[in-house]
């Protein structure tokens, strides 16, 4: 049954289930100016409700007040049920009954009511009603979805699934939907009004799941802020926080666990017995990571010990510490390869030798047992096997550099054999020491020859060493050895300028001349009343540029 009947506007009554929360006046004005124009084209539909309650009354139960017959009801029937208290809960048509009011307080409207379809619905119809003609304008804010979809599921008992098929989505989507309502009210409200996109909030609802001593991050605080403001975009806020995590520190990405989440633990530091399930783990781009630094590096360790324990059954070679052996795999003076310029078969021997210095490591490079080398056990590949001596200590790295052979009996190297060693590498040593210094002799002689010689190479591989590259000039030696000594003669006299007073100027010459070189330096007197100085032995009138001209001459 359905009637089309005048409601009088005071008696008309929102939807319970009206998803949008403000309206757009200037929506409602123009909607008045084609109602005035035009008419009411679209008639809105409602329910009526019980004058006690305000709950829904369906039109058997108003018709039974009234005392008629469907067949019998009329205007009168209406104004009956009126003034008995019955109002009308609008489905859809809210804007279209403000836009009315507001044409009748203008006195445009000359009816005292708005038609409505009369019908009988249930809340579940209404929902659908309110739902359907929003959806259809296309002017609901991702904020009034998310409160719609969150009453049916709470109020009407709507799985997520029927609601995603009542909105036109997945019901995980639906899911995802109503988790916005858990954003603080300033990206509500941002939200709401179109200045933040739905997926930047998505974003700021992932980093609000985080552990506040992530979130509070300085770079990830700034980019929440301007989320906001509307000045950053999803994938902007997003890049931010993959960059602050990328970052290491306390924030740990636990792909880089050796272990299964799954697998118990117990010991010193261990603050979760197991990953799985662990507070301090949350999630970011598919990715999830630990805030627990102390306890990760914990299991960590823990594991890496069981893996070097049973390596060391296998190869017979203790482990280097049990506390880390991290820093000792990267360290390149505790290598084997890298020390016998990647020999494998030196390495192959000292390995065979089983030596007491041997040790294992574990080597988190070769966990997946990338590298082939002999350093490795057979089945374990980040058990590394090393000396526990440092490249200055290590008989055998000494004795291979040196060229002493130390070959292993059935008990590997002795202790006697090692002695032995070091006893030769010392004399080799000494022998090398005194024939290395006979060369340095020769050397030393050889260039001191060319040099009485004036030989212009040697002069000019000095000059190079001193600092002075003239490109592939070919100079003489004379000329070598005039800029060897501007050289020397500038780095030493560097303080005093051209500028300076002449007097000042030649004092400090003097100084260099007389205390690093042992030359007398220069007895120039200065006139008082001339600019250039004059020479003590010069004829007198003769300044001192004529002097160095005289001089130069006779050379």
């Amino acid at each position: 049954m359905a009637w089309q009947v005048n409601v009088p506007l005071n008696l008309l009554v929102d939807n319970l289930y009206q998803p949008r929360q403000e309206e757009d006046p200037e929506h409602i004005r123009e909607l008045a100016e084609s109602i005035k124009a035009e008419g009411l084209l679209q008639v809105p539909a409602g329910r009526l409700l019980h004058p006690d309650t305000r709950n829904w009354m369906p039109l058997d139960e108003a018709l039974e007040m009234a005392g008629v017959k469907p067949v019998e009801v009329t205007e009168e029937t209406w104004r009956y049920l009126f003034q008995k208290g019955v109002t009308v809960q609008l489905a859809f048509g809210h804007s279209r009954a403000k836009a009315i009011r507001t044409l009748r307080a203008e006195s445009c409207w000359n009816h005292d009511g708005m038609p409505v379809n009369i019908l009988d619905m249930d809340d579940q119809s209404m929902f659908r009603a309110a739902i359907t003609e929003n959806l259809a304008r296309k002017d609901l804010t991702p904020i009034e979805e998310a409160a719609a979809m969150q009453r049916a599921r709470e109020e009407l008992g709507m799985t997520s699934e029927a609601v995603g098929a009542l909105f036109g989505v997945s019901d995980s989507a639906v899911r995802g939907k109503v988790r916005l309502l858990n954003l603080p009210e300033n990206f509500k409200t941002s939200l709401a009004a179109g200045k933040m996109s739905e997926g930047a909030a998505r974003e700021v609802l992932a980093v609000l799941d985080m552990p506040e001593n992530v979130a509070k991050q300085n770079p990830i605080q700034e980019a929440l802020n301007a989320a906001a403001e509307g000045s950053i975009t999803a994938e902007k806020l997003r890049d931010t926080v993959g960059r602050v995590l990328s970052w290491g520190g306390d924030i740990l990405d636990m792909s880089k666990a050796e272990w299964k989440w799954d697998q118990p633990f117990e010991g010193e530091n261990i603050r979760s017995a197991q990953c799985k399930g662990c507070p301090l783990m949350f999630q970011h781009d598919k990715k999830t990571f630990c805030t627990d630094r102390v306890c990760f590096i914990a299991k960590e360790r823990a594991v890496r010990l069981a893996y070097l324990e049973k390596a060391s059954a296998v190869s017979g070679v203790p482990i280097f510490s049990k506390d880390d052996s991290s820093e000792a795999a990267a360290h390149p003076s505790y290598d084997m390869g890298s020390q016998f310029g990647y020999d494998f078969k030196v390495t192959e021997r000292i390995i065979q030798s089983r030596c007491e210095n041997l040790r294992l490591v574990y080597d988190h490079y070769n966990n997946d047992g990338h590298s082939q080398k002999p350093e490795y056990v057979d089945g374990f590949p980040a058990a590394k096997i090393l000396c526990q001596k440092r490249n200055g200590f290590c008989t055998c790295m000494k004795a291979k550099q040196e060229g002493v052979e130390i070959e292993p009996g059935e008990d590997g190297v002795t202790e006697e054999q090692l002695k032995a060693a070091r006893l030769e590498i010392m004399e080799r040593k000494r022998r090398y020491g005194q024939v290395n210094n006979d060369l340095r002799e020769r050397a030393v002689l050889a260039l001191t020859d060319a040099m009485l010689e004036d030989r212009a190479e040697v002069w000019k591989l000095i000059a190079n060493r001193v600092g002075i590259y003239p490109g592939s000039k070919d100079n003489a030696a004379k000329q070598w050895r005039q800029m060897i000594a501007e050289k020397v003669f500038d780095n030493n006299v560097f303080s005093i300028t051209w500028e300076s007073q002449p007097q000042k100027y030649l004092d400090t010459v003097n100084q260099f001349l007389r205390e690093a070189a042992g030359l007398p330096g220069f007895d120039f007197t200065f006139a008082e009343e001339e600019d250039e100085p004059a020479a003590e032995t010069a004829p007198q009138g003769k300044t001192l540029i004529e002097v160095f001209a005289e001089e130069e001459a006779e050379e």
